[in-house]
């Protein structure tokens, strides 16, 4: 079975080292993305199976990002998790129209549990 590809789109290198490196070693193939431009330019190329996104990003944010893909048939479908430390209530409107698969406060989620999460959306 083909190893399923993950899109990374945060900001916090930190943070994106810390994802990439636990869904790397659960089998995934991990690219990964530092705004929301870099997100769309990777999609274009990789086609991923998932796509975690960060919503407050620098030059195109996570809502922006969110939305051109969903725009697109390529990637209507694509499964995407919102990474974020700003609750659902507190979250921006226009996302409650958005498609998504899972809602992730970062501040609550290891990185191990996010794997775990990973795992299941596309299992």
């Amino acid at each position: 079975m083909k190893n399923k590809n993950i899109l990374i789109v945060e900001d916090d290198k930190d943070i994106l080292y810390l994802y990439a490196f636990k869904l790397r070693a659960k089998g995934f193939d991990v690219r990964t993305a530092e705004n929301g431009q870099e997100g769309l330019n990777e999609c274009y190329k990789l086609t991923p199976d998932l796509i975690l996104v960060d919503l407050f990003m620098p030059v195109m944010d996570g809502v922006a990002l969110i939305s051109k893909l969903r725009a697109e048939q390529k990637f209507a479908h694509l499964p995407i998790v919102v990474l974020t430390n700003v609750n659902k209530a507190e979250a921006p409107h226009e996302l409650r129209f958005m498609r998504i698969e899972s809602y992730v406060l970062k501040a609550h989620t290891t990185p191990t549990q996010l794997a775990s999460i990973v795992h299941g959306l596309l299992t």
